[in-house]
């Protein structure tokens, strides 16, 4: 069985698949909580962790990319999410991000928050609608981070909305806040060379921790029918931990066809994204759509 190595070069935690997929290297030592103290760690709480770990970096690039199978149709689809929040130079805040949707290859939908204006193009269509989420002149709305938040939900389709979820729960309110993706299940949290395959997958996709690698394992059904697991890796700029990595499976049926779900979002903090993200320019004879209700 051709099997993958994704997590730390030389040795370190990984997930094992069956089949070749994009790798997601974990780097940096172990640092942070003692053995001891990380074994009293619920996988609820060592997630919660990583994400007050990831807010302490104002940007962050998360793609997520995955397939959908129903029968013997298979449909691969392809998720970036760009995420900016600082100040500017007086002090006021600033927060700005990016979701392009592909499915098959093709750019199906870009939602870009410009800083003030929430743009949702839809290329199918040829059409875009505008929201304002900040304010034009003075200092934006109390709720600003919600607002762009909120809308990047509103807009994002199938499973991208998980993108919009992690970034939900690391940076809108005053700290991060996890709460269960997966609600009534199982969990397991692996450290310190602790393994588990998956439990929707099997042996097709395998989580091994190892000192610098954890894994906060949720999955519901029995047997499982949906899986997430947390790739916890330790943070090289501030110490602490981080989520690397999100993998999700999940199986049902569609009338008399199998279908499965399954796709890994990689997370990278500081990615600084192209000149060309975080603006949007209606294309020339597409068709504006009101929105009702206007602002969020």
């Amino acid at each position: 069985m051709n099997r993958a190595r994704l997590g730390t070069s030389g040795g370190g935690g990984a997930v094992q698949f069956s089949m070749v997929r994009n790798s997601l290297l974990a780097v940096g030592l172990a640092l942070g909580l003692t053995p001891f103290a990380q074994a009293q760690l619920t996988p609820e709480a060592a997630t919660q962790n990583a994400l007050a770990g990831l807010r302490m970096h104002p940007s962050a690039w998360l793609r997520m990319d995955g397939q959908d199978t129903v029968g013997n149709v298979v449909n691969r689809f392809i998720g970036d999410l760009y995420w900016y929040s600082s100040f500017d130079a007086l002090g006021l805040p600033v927060a700005k991000a990016e979701l392009q949707e592909f499915l098959n290859g093709n750019l199906r939908v870009r939602t870009v928050g410009d800083g003030v204006t929430l743009w949702h193009y839809d290329l199918a269509r040829f059409a875009y609608n505008a929201t304002t989420y900040g304010a034009f002149s003075g200092p934006p709305p109390s709720t600003y981070l919600t607002n762009l938040i909120k809308g990047m939900g509103t807009h994002a389709e199938g499973q991208t909305t998980h993108l919009v979820r992690l970034i939900r729960e690391t940076y809108d309110g005053g700290f991060a806040q996890f709460k269960p993706w997966i609600v009534g299940g199982a969990s397991s949290l692996l450290t310190g060379g602790q393994s588990m395959d998956d439990p929707v997958l099997g042996n097709q996709r395998t989580y091994v921790s190892s000192a610098a690698v954890e894994y906060a394992v949720f999955w519901t059904g029995q047997p499982a029918n949906r899986s997430l697991a947390f790739e916890i890796i330790s943070d090289p700029k501030f110490g602490g931990k981080i989520v690397n990595a999100v993998y999700y499976a999940s199986v049902s049926a569609v009338g008399n066809r199998s279908r499965l779900v399954e796709w890994t979002m990689m997370v990278r903090p500081d990615v600084i994204p192209a000149a060309s993200n975080f603006v949007f320019v209606p294309p020339a004879g597409a068709k504006p759509i009101p929105k009702t209700g206007g602002s969020y």
